[in-house]
């Protein structure tokens, strides 16, 4: 009822006949007569809404990562098998799936998954009828669900240089445990059609490695509105579409190959948003509490964002010291809810522009005078 009526009121349509901004409508040009004007009235909503949740993110300035991981090099031993073999499909505990794809089998072939155990509800076990091979009830007498999140990997000489083999992983029960190895082996029975005796040789690896790429920590809510709002961040993260309301798609880079990659993300959950480098480059989306097991994130963290709009630049920062991910420079007292640095035709000017987000209510009695910035409008 509130954003019907917003939807209605006078000033969203006193510019009825303007013509559609190009985020809203994939880049496309829509003249003022091509559309009625309470959908321009949306539009506008909820492009306010997205800028509204936008300051909640925090942006580090990269991590340094100590990865254990538990892989399975299978290579070419069930070649014979492969008309007969189910999809890998990459599920994790919330339920989200990343990959549904035929098992590849060549001489690089494995899959790789984390060395501490995962769990699913029940109720989100039961809403799947097809992952059997990665997820089933324990029997341990606890009444949880295992869960086993495993993907691809080539095993090759990149591979090599990057991982380290673990000897002694019998000995590191905190970083390796047990339990991860045995419910790994047992996907991997499932997967393959192996017998529930027969072994299978699995490694245990670790990876010390440094990235200085951005890191955007936030709900996926939050980050989703981000994505919609900022074609830079987008570029910066090779991500070529969004798969409304939770998911991205993402291009990926390998040794002068490339291909697209699915990500999904639970809207109330927190993430972890950066461009993974290694052997293959491109934007990942790892939940806060997994990329916490192996990485540690570097600097204080900013409450900074930028904001591309039509002629102007806005970066949004929590106080002095922040980062503008394009490089503005932001210097303004602390505001209470957000800082804005507005540069409007090549004029860089500062504002301060402060309301209640969600509410587009003025908070603090400062707000900017520029009426042709619309985030200014909204604060009024």
């Amino acid at each position: 009822m509130i954003m019907a009526t917003a939807a209605e009121s006078k000033p969203m349509l006193e510019n009825q006949r303007a013509a559609m901004r190009l985020r809203p409508t994939g880049d496309v040009s829509l003249p003022g007569w091509a559309f009625p004007a309470d959908v321009v009235a949306w539009v506008q909503l909820l492009t306010d809404r997205d800028i509204c949740k936008v300051g909640k993110e925090k942006i580090y300035e990269g991590y340094t990562e100590t990865a254990f991981r538990y892989v399975f090099p299978y290579n070419q031993q069930y070649l014979d098998k492969q008309e007969h073999l189910q999809n890998l499909i990459t599920i994790l505990p919330s339920g989200k799936r990343e990959n549904d794809e035929k098992l590849l089998h060549n001489t690089e072939a494995g899959l790789i998954s984390y060395t501490r155990c995962q769990t699913m509800e029940e109720e989100i076990a039961k809403r799947h009828f097809d992952v059997d091979l990665f997820v089933w009830p324990r029997d341990d007498g606890t009444g949880t669900f295992a869960v086993v999140q495993t993907w691809p990997v080539e095993i090759n000489a990149t591979f090599q240089a990057t991982f380290e083999q673990v000897e002694t992983a019998d000995a590191d029960a905190e970083h390796f445990h047990r339990t991860a190895m045995d419910e790994f082996k047992t996907s991997m029975r499932k997967l393959f059609k192996l017998q529930a005796n027969e072994d299978v040789e699995v490694m245990s690896v670790k990876r010390e490695s440094e990235n200085n790429e951005l890191v955007y920590v936030g709900e996926g809510d939050a980050l989703m509105a981000m994505l919609r709002i900022s074609e830079d961040i987008r570029k910066s993260l090779m991500i070529t579409s969004l798969a409304e309301p939770d998911g991205l798609e993402c291009q990926w880079t390998c040794k002068g190959r490339t291909g697209s990659h699915a990500w999904k993300m639970d809207l109330k959950k927190e993430y972890c948003l950066y461009l993974k480098q290694g052997w293959d480059t491109m934007a990942c989306v790892k939940p806060k509490e997994q990329f916490d097991w192996d990485s540690r994130l570097k600097g204080e963290g900013k409450g900074v964002l930028y904001v591309g709009q039509r002629k102007q630049d806005v970066a949004i920062c929590d106080g002095p010291g922040s980062v503008c991910p394009r490089g503005l420079p932001v210097v303004a007292k602390k505001c209470r809810v957000c800082v804005g640095l507005r540069r409007l035709d090549g004029t860089a000017a500062l504002e301060r522009l402060s309301f209640e987000l969600g509410l587009g209510q003025q908070s603090c009695g400062v707000v900017g005078r520029n009426r042709h910035c619309r985030l200014i409008r909204a604060a009024r």
